[in-house]
């Protein structure tokens, strides 16, 4: 009795923790102390459940050609967004607020 007790306690501590390490922390990934603002060319566009993946072509402080790869809102909130899974079409120019990865 003890032991199928002790084993349904470790199960429940197990299967607590699971929906933890399933979420990410914004702050972890991204310096949410700047944004950056960005000017540029949608090349790509992949609806990957969790979040809309956003290929940017943009031009840095330089004047050259740089390749940005944001990660947007869940795929559900694109959806809801008016049109925002439409209106991102590969070529046209959008301009992105986006927090800077910490890498």
């Amino acid at each position: 009795m003890r032991l199928a007790l002790g084993i349904a306690m470790l199960a429940v501590v197990i299967a607590s923790g699971v929906p933890a390490t399933a979420h990410h922390s914004n702050p972890h990934y991204f310096d949410m102390a700047k944004v950056v603002t960005l000017d540029g060319v949608v090349l790509r566009v992949r609806c990957i459940n969790p979040h809309v993946i956003l290929y940017l072509q943009s031009k840095n402080a330089t004047g050259e050609q740089e390749t940005w790869v944001i990660h947007g809102a869940s795929l559900s909130n694109a959806v809801r967004q008016v049109g925002l899974k439409d209106r991102l079409q590969p070529g046209i120019s959008v301009t992105v607020r986006a927090w800077p990865s910490r890498v």
